[in-house]
Order: structure tokens, then C-alpha cells, then sequence
């Protein structure tokens, strides 16, 4: 079967083919987030050096699942799988070095030494249905002590992003940025894929930076993955402004509304640039607020009005 949607005023006609395509997030720095101190009320955890322990939380989201999460020293925090270790010679990713190449988010994944709590610590603390883990004021095996490091993960139950790394003290000669660590999501037996932010780059992230984990602008149905569920909802968002889940709003060109710009963007998450594969040959679009038609390389509209949908089933 053959589910084709079309637009008319600015006309679009795709041949959908069978199947669902994998789930896709992404990391971004242009969402806004708050950083939540939890130094002083926090649980201790008090690692040693290339130390790791099981937390219990009750806090997940569709992405990240509550349980046990297992915290590395060297940087991260391991959710689905069975992995028990993150190693201190940080690598891209995946790597198995990072908890047997388990899903794990990895804020700043460095060889990093608290000495037991001595040399700065690691914390953690559920506040208002959102894990808030935080390395604070933790040093490294090798740099002076006078640049700590100070960076947390937050975790919500529901929001604009899965997860969110926040960076309060991480310019210092020996955290310069990322200049020796991995930043990024390790997706592991997850429904996603891994993102990779950084790897071993100074100045990937800086004081006040806030990267965010979510899921791709694509998927309009939230159901961690862009695929062909996702059209009926993108359709109510770009005609009547529906907004069918938290997550993602089907703005894919990132321009605060969803609008005629999203199309060509939205088409791409489904089937990559250019018109499908696998033989499909009725990639067809028209470009026309006056009634005529366009042809199959018509520009940009730049502005028009989308007045009509037709969705048809073959």
C-alpha cells in the first residue's frame, strides 16, 4: 500500500514507501536551560578514581528510562543495559569503552579524579521530576589542581529535550573546553542513534553552554523516530497549529514556526535529499498560488498560502 499526500495552492505529491525508518535525536545548544546547584543538598557519591555506582531513580522519559542508572566518575551516566564501567581514556563514540557501549549520556567524558570526594565531588538529586547529576568542582589525573571542572546532566520526565548538559566552570587550562574529553549521547541497545557533539575539541563547549538531547524536529508523533507516522501530525501542525506532543514541534528549519519552509526539510528527514529511493518516481512538487502548475525543479516558494490537503491511499 501507498499512502500519497498533497498539497494544493502549493501542491506536494510523495509516494510513501512501506516501513519505518530508525529513530533519530539530535544535540542542540539553542534551547534555553537553567542550571539547578545541587552541591549542597545533593547525595555525595564520594568516587574514587575511575570509580562507578548503581543510583535508583524514579525520574525517565521515553528516551531514558527511570531505574538504575550507573554514574562513571570519568564524565557520565549509564542508563539501559548492563555495562558497569566508564573507562578513563575517553574515545569517540560508541565506544565499549564507555560502559560496554551501553546507552549512556556522556556530559564530559575525561579522565577525571574526585579522590573519594577529596578533589571536588559527584552528586545527585531528584528535584521537581527531573535527575540532576553534577560533577562539581572535580579534578583530573593529569592537570593542575587550581582548574576544576563543573558540569551536570539533567534528566526530565517531559519537556522540550530527553536530557540536557549544562556547563558552569569547564573553560580552565585542563577542562579547556572538551580539548581532551567526548561529549555526546551513546545510544547502545536504545531506540535511537548515537550523536556525537565533540570529540577531543577545545572549546566544544563553554561556561554557560546548555546542549540539548532531543529527539528530531521530524518526529511529530514523539515516537523517537522520524518515519511515515509522522506525516498526519506534521499536516495539523502546518494547517491548524496542533501540537501533538512535548517534545517536537515540526519546525525543522528551526524558525519558531511551523510554516511553508518546513516542507522541503520535513521531506528530507524521511527520505534524505532529493526524491525517494527505491525507484519512486512520483516525487513530484508544484509551486503555484495563482493555479497554475509548477514543475518538478520549481524554487523555494519563499511565501504562499497552504489552503488544501488531499491525502490519498493506493
Amino acid at each position: 500500500m501507498t499512502r500519497r499526500f498533497c498539497f494544493t495552492a502549493i501542491t506536494l505529491c510523495i509516494a510513501l514507501p512501506a516501513g519505518v525508518a530508525t529513530g533519530s535525536v539530535t544535540i542542540v545548544d539553542n534551547l534555553p536551560g537553567s542550571w539547578i546547584d545541587i552541591s549542597g543538598t545533593g547525595t555525595a557519591l564520594n568516587l574514587g578514581d575511575d570509580d562507578d555506582v548503581d543510583i535508583a531513580t524514579t525520574v525517565g522519559n521515553a528516551l531514558l528510562p527511570a531505574g538504575t542508572v550507573r554514574v562513571g566518575s570519568n564524565g557520565g551516566a549509564r542508563f539501559l543495559g548492563i555495562g558497569t564501567h566508564l573507562f578513563a581514556w575517553n574515545h569517540s563514540i560508541p565506544s565499549a569503552f564507555a560502559f560496554d557501549g551501553d546507552q549512556a549520556l556522556l556530559p564530559f567524558w575525561d579522565d577525571i579524579d574526585t579522590d573519594g570526594g577529596v578533589d571536588g565531588n559527584i552528586f545527585w538529586e531528584e528535584i521537581d521530576g527531573t535527575l540532576v547529576i553534577q560533577w562539581e568542582g572535580v579534578e583530573f589525573w593529569v592537570g593542575p589542581l587550581t582548574t576544576p571542572a563543573t558540569f551536570q546532566i539533567q534528566v526530565p520526565s517531559s519537556g522540550p529535550a530527553f536530557a540536557q548538559f549544562l556547563y558552569n566552570d569547564i573553560e580552565g587550562a585542563r577542562p579547556n573546553g572538551g580539548g581532551s574529553a567526548t561529549i555526546g549521547y551513546q545510544n547502545g541497545t536504545g531506540t535511537a542513534n548515537d550523536v556525537e557533539w565533540s570529540f577531543d575539541t577545545a572549546s566544544a563547549v563553554g561556561n554557560g553552554t546548555v546542549l540539548s538531547l532531543r529527539c528530531d524536529p521530524c518526529d511529530t508523533d514523539c515516537d523517537v523516530g522520524a518515519d511515515a507516522f509522522d506525516i498526519d501530525p506534521f499536516l495539523g501542525l502546518l494547517f491548524s497549529g496542533d501540537a501533538p506532543c512535548d517534545f517536537c514541534a515540526g519546525d525543522t528549519d528551526d524558525s519558531g514556526a511551523v510554516d511553508a519552509f518546513d516542507v522541503f526539510p520535513f521531506l528530507e528527514c524521511l527520505f534524505g535529499p532529493g526524491p525517494p529511493s527505491g525507484g519512486q518516481d512520483t516525487f513530484r512538487v508544484f509551486f503555484d498560488t495563482s493555479g497554475n502548475a509548477g514543475s518538478d525543479s520549481a524554487p523555494h516558494p519563499g511565501s504562499g498560502t497552504l489552503e488544501h490537503v488531499k491525502i490519498e491511499t493506493s
